[in-house]
């Protein structure tokens, strides 16, 4: 049927166990939306523990790269944080986010948590936190955020980290991930 022109719609493709279909040498395929089309899991922190006592977004270190094949699909990014805090008073608490960097160009917070108290303090998204008098925690925050970047550069995306209200110190343990998923529109 290849060249006549007929549709070749009605048949079914069956391949032989063993056997592979080059795809790139036949044209385009169109995947239907929702499909996966790669998956990227980044490096997981390598060091035991990173630590900040500051109330601004600090460079976690652990970094995941992707590059869409198309502008209009979407990237679903996974955190998966080993956090924790330590602080001798009665209140510590440390947030994390994902910051991205395209072709790149400058890192910038894709989840913008806005929501502040009357001290300042930013509410809202994965944290970690020890009340009453506990001196240390750890403990495990995950998020999964699905993006559309709009682009086919080149995409980082890295975990940042901060203590809230600069009490006690914030923990980003070993083992904290991102993995990156581009899914057709």
């Amino acid at each position: 049927y290849h060249g006549t022109g007929k549709d070749i719609s009605q048949f079914d493709l069956k391949i032989a166990a063993g056997e592979t279909l080059d795809l790139k040498s036949q044209g385009t395929v169109t995947m239907p939306a929702g499909t996966i089309i790669q998956t990227v899991s980044g490096t997981p922190l390598g060091t035991s523990t990173q630590t900040t006592t500051v109330n601004s977004w600090v460079n976690g270190g652990t970094t995941v790269n992707i590059t869409p094949t198309s502008a209009s699909n979407k990237i679903l990014v996974f955190m998966n944080v080993l956090g924790g805090t330590n602080n001798s008073n009665a209140y510590t608490r440390a947030m994390y986010t994902i910051f991205r960097s395209i072709n790149s160009g400058t890192y910038s917070d894709i989840l913008n948590f806005t929501t502040t108290d009357g001290g300042g303090n930013v509410y809202g998204g994965p944290e970690t936190g020890t009340y009453s008098g506990v001196t240390e925690l750890q403990a495990y925050a995950g998020l999964q955020y699905l993006d559309s970047p709009n682009t086919t550069s080149a995409i980082a995306y890295r975990i940042h980290y901060r203590s809230m209200g600069g009490y006690g110190t914030a923990h980003l343990r070993k083992g904290s991930t991102l993995l990156a998923m581009e899914v057709s529109v």
